[in-house]
């Protein structure tokens, strides 16, 4: 069974010079692999690091994709101060030897992670969504060569998104859509990039054919990018990509609960959730997880991981 240890995580204040010191934790693959894979976890608004399927998901994760899960207990549901969390987090994971990141977040977690991951794309941009939270020197400085692989250098391989609040309850105009963070995540995402979404059957923060409409176009951007790469989808074929990359919980609610009558019971739809993760992952991810062995032998073969 993965092992879970408690940590502290330094990240930014709102005012200049000031840090906040949150409750985090590890959870680690029961073989004690260690791996320059990590996984970066955020909880949704009003929880904490443990809350709904956040230890289910960790201690998954951790088991199948073979790599160290990072949380932090975020209070507040603002995003520049969840954003300012994250950097902290990422701090401490690069301090353990993570290299390369999967991000993964339930509904405001997966707003972050999305914002997250646009930022490190682009860490000198001042105009984005997120100003008071920009990333700190530290973090630019290891992410500043994503988008040219080297040795030493870190970069996001993975998204994976639990419940995308892509509007309020009821508040379904086009005005009202979370779109734009979403768009961005595409836009700054690098070449054969897994993606992987899940969405409750029951979620009122996703009518069915707002969110499919909305990760389509999202696919649709991606896909223009890379109009020669046989593993990215093209925007005529996105509408059948979806079955690909969103994953539908039946019963599900936003939280990814099932009702108590349900044939199948939370836990298990869960898992089926994660597999389907996992699977996207580990199969279209750039590469498989590395051990410190494993990237000792690839530095002394002139291999950059």
């Amino acid at each position: 069974m993965a092992k879970t240890e408690e940590i502290q995580v330094v990240c930014a204040g709102k005012k200049p010079g000031e840090t906040v010191i949150l409750p985090g934790a590890v959870t680690r693959p029961s073989d004690g692999r260690t791996s320059d894979t990590g996984v970066i976890l955020l909880h949704g608004a009003g929880g904490d690091l443990y809350g709904g399927h956040m230890n289910t998901t960790a201690e998954y994760f951790a088991e199948n994709l073979r790599a160290p899960v990072f949380r932090v207990t975020m209070k507040s549901p603002d995003v520049n101060y969840r954003l300012r969390a994250a950097h902290g987090l990422m701090r401490v994971a690069l301090k353990q030897g993570v290299l390369r990141f999967i991000l993964a977040g339930q509904s405001n977690g997966a707003r972050v992670c999305c914002n997250l991951l646009s930022q490190l794309h682009d860490p000198e941009d001042k105009n984005h969504a997120f100003p008071k939270a920009s990333p700190p020197a530290e973090l630019v400085e290891r992410f500043e060569s994503a988008s040219k692989p080297a040795f030493g250098f870190a970069r996001v391989d993975g998204l994976a998104l639990f419940s995308y609040p892509l509007h309020a309850p009821g508040k379904t105009s086009r005005a009202d859509l979370r779109v734009d963070e979403l768009e961005r995540a595409f836009d700054a995402a690098p070449k054969t990039f897994p993606a992987a979404f899940v969405r409750g059957e029951r979620d009122a923060f996703a009518e069915r054919a707002l969110f499919d409409d909305c990760i389509r176009r999202a696919l649709g951007r991606y896909a223009a990018r890379f109009p020669d790469d046989d593993r990215a989808r093209s925007p005529a074929t996105a509408r059948h990509a979806l079955r690909d990359v969103v994953y539908v919980m039946p019963g599900g609610d936003h939280g990814l609960s099932v009702a108590k009558s349900a044939k199948v019971s939370t836990e298990e739809a869960r898992r089926s959730a994660l597999a389907f993760v996992c699977e996207k992952m580990s199969r279209d991810g750039a590469s498989p997880p590395r051990g410190r062995g494993e990237r000792k032998r690839a530095r002394e073969g002139g291999e950059t991981p």
